[in-house]
């Protein structure tokens, strides 16, 4: 009969007992996220030039033209256009300007060109 009431089922010096990585415990090790210093728009930070003749033209019909001429490539050049997260930001505003133009009335910026 042996020592122990029981059967012995595993030994316990065999047992691994590091404990795995679990990144949902271990939050030291994820690096905390990129915050950007730059707190303008992408759009803003990129085409500074084409943000300031839209605040120049919000709420005239020309700021309707611009917008189209920016989104629909009809000039058949081969530009490399702009990146799709941009695209969608003037098609935001586009739809703004055309189709809601009392909730986003024309205004004056002390940046804007011709003012």
């Amino acid at each position: 009969m042996s020592e122990t009431p029981f059967p012995k089922l595993f030994d316990a010096d065999r047992i691994d007992r590091s404990i795995p990585y679990d990144p949902t415990v271990d939050a030291t090790l994820v690096k905390p996220p990129v915050v950007d210093p730059d707190e303008r728009h992408p759009l803003e930070r990129r085409y500074a030039r084409i943000v300031d003749r839209l605040v120049g033209l919000w709420g005239s019909p020309l700021c309707g033209e611009y917008l189209q001429s920016l989104i629909l490539m009809d000039r058949g050049d081969l530009r490399q256009g702009f990146p799709p997260e941009l695209i969608e930001d003037l098609m935001l505003l586009d739809y703004c300007h055309n189709y809601r133009p009392a909730l986003f009335p024309p205004f004056s910026h002390p940046g804007a060109l011709g003012r």
